[in-house]
């Protein structure tokens, strides 16, 4: 085998392992993509979970007032609420119903976030 068919042969085999790792780039930027899809979609999922955990308690205070107020009892001050229904019913009963709320939020603030990005990523094809 003479010089220039060693060179010939390096040449080729050079431009092989060029294009797999241009390709290889290309896959690992697009799994790169969706991973950072997917790690917003969880963040926005968790997000969710904490916003919740922190204002469930309020929201069921708020209903219980409301249905104070449409019973005709009179008018209850949100403390007074707070303490009637943890002295009668304990803490577990500003958190009934969260299973529920955890699972919707969970769901809504994830899929809009990944309903979101992927609406980008196609506005942005379509501009290019």
């Amino acid at each position: 085998m003479c010089i220039r068919d060693r060179v010939s042969t390096q040449s080729t085999w050079d431009l092989r392992m060029s294009t797999q790792s241009t390709s290889n780039l290309n896959l690992l930027s697009a799994n790169s993509a969706t991973l950072n899809k997917l790690k917003n979609m969880l963040i926005a999922g968790t997000s969710g979970f904490a916003s919740i955990l922190t204002f469930y308690p309020i929201e069921t205070l708020k209903t219980r007032i409301q249905m104070q107020s449409e019973a005709g009892t009179g008018k209850v001050s949100p403390i007074g609420m707070m303490q009637q229904m943890y002295a009668t019913e304990g803490v577990k009963t500003f958190y009934m119903g969260l299973g529920a709320a955890l699972m919707r939020q969970f769901l809504f603030a994830s899929l809009r976030i990944g309903i979101f990005y992927n609406f980008i990523d196609y506005v942005k094809q379509k501009n290019n």
